[in-house]
């Protein structure tokens, strides 16, 4: 029956693609196998590159392999070359960072004559201001101006707290704002006949007379007190100047003025060379560093010789690589190269069952498109 016929051709479709994915499961242990077994066997060579060179000396870069010999005596030549360029560099980096120090350190000891010379100016300014009748008594004068500022202000400040107390019942009374609109009881009330009579019943039943004149005290007051501090302030200030141009004059007398215009140019001098002196610092201390990496034998340029002389002994046939470890004296070239011979074994075998198992996934490939095409 055409059904059989159609499960048993469908059955081979998933046999096929059983063992296929049993082969793409074989390659990627292949892989794998491969990846793990080459990082391995670059780790050996590496250590069989440095039983080999274990220095970058000239000694040691000579009894190499001639094939390698100019690339590792060039990486030398690359190292001694840094060497000299570090050297020089930080020659001239130490040679400014002594002139900027001894700059240094002189400007620091004429800043220190100079903060003497200031506080010995200072002391004589004072012992003069002390004996100065006129400043004493200036001084004497503008602490009671101030003390007497400051006991008007605290009475400003209770004036208009007073008339922000009271004010608001005069403004809310109708009677009273009705009178004081019209200027009942100045001279500029114009108004005559009955209304004049009526304006005098208003203010003698509500005591205008009274309340105006505590009206004007708690307007008027305020204000003329506030252009009272106003004077005072300016007195004070006008003090105070004329106090801080007597204390000038004795300072110009003594050249105090002078010894503190010196320092702070001594300051900014010392401030400006200690700024160029930290990054010369930084530098210093890096060059240093990479300088002695430069003289490790084992640094950066040893490495690339490591890994150059690695690569030489890679591309060597395992027969080469057995006969010059049986050169040498000891045995440990000789326990790294049949790791080695080992290692491209496993991945020699490891690469063949992989095209095995490569052309196998191949072949069943084409069998399922087949396959899939009779049951189409």
């Amino acid at each position: 029956p055409g059904q059989d016929v159609l499960k048993s051709l469908q059955d081979c479709v998933a046999d096929v693609q059983l063992r296929l994915a049993q082969h793409e499961h074989v390659m990627r242990a292949c892989d794998a196998e491969i990846a793990d077994s080459l990082a391995e066997k670059q780790q050996v060579l590496a250590e069989l590159a440095e039983h080999y060179l274990p220095d970058l000396s000239e000694e040691a870069v000579a009894a190499t392999s001639h094939e390698v010999r100019d690339d590792l005596q060039a990486i030398a030549q690359r190292r001694l070359h840094a060497l000299d360029q570090l050297q020089n560099e930080l020659s001239s980096v130490e040679e400014q960072i002594n002139e900027l120090s001894d700059r240094l350190s002189q400007v620091t000891s004429a800043l220190n004559d100079a903060v003497a010379r200031r506080q010995e100016l200072e002391q004589r300014v004072a012992d003069a201001l002390e004996n100065d009748e006129s400043f004493r008594e200036l001084s004497a004068r503008i602490l009671q101006l101030e003390q007497q500022l400051t006991m008007f202000e605290q009475r400003v400040t209770e004036a208009q707290r007073e008339a922000d107390e009271k004010l608001p019942a005069y403004q809310q009374s109708r009677l009273f704002g009705y009178l004081h609109d019209r200027k009942f009881g100045t001279p500029e009330y114009r108004h005559r006949g009955m209304t004049r009579r009526l304006d005098r019943l208003v203010a003698k039943l509500i005591g205008y007379d009274r309340a105006r004149r505590s009206y004007d005290f708690l307007t008027g007051v305020p204000v003329l007190m506030k252009v009272e501090v106003e004077r005072r302030h300016a007195t004070l200030i006008e003090a105070a100047e004329a106090l801080e141009e007597m204390e000038m004059q004795h300072w110009r007398d003594a050249g105090l003025d002078e010894a503190i215009r010196q320092g702070e140019q001594l300051g900014q001098e010392r401030d400006e060379i200690s700024a160029q002196l930290e990054p010369l610092l930084q530098k210093r201390d890096a060059l240093r560093d990479e300088l002695a990496a430069a003289e490790d034998h084992h640094g950066t340029h040893y490495q690339q010789a490591i890994e150059r002389l690695g690569q030489h002994l890679d591309a060597l046939a395992d027969e080469v690589l057995q006969q010059q470890a049986e050169r040498t004296p000891g045995e440990r070239d000789d326990r790294l190269v049949a790791v080695i011979r080992g290692l491209r074994d496993v991945v020699d075998q490891s690469q063949n069952e992989r095209l095995a198992a490569h052309q196998a996934a191949a072949d069943d490939q084409r069998r399922i498109k087949g396959l899939q095409y009779v049951v189409g």
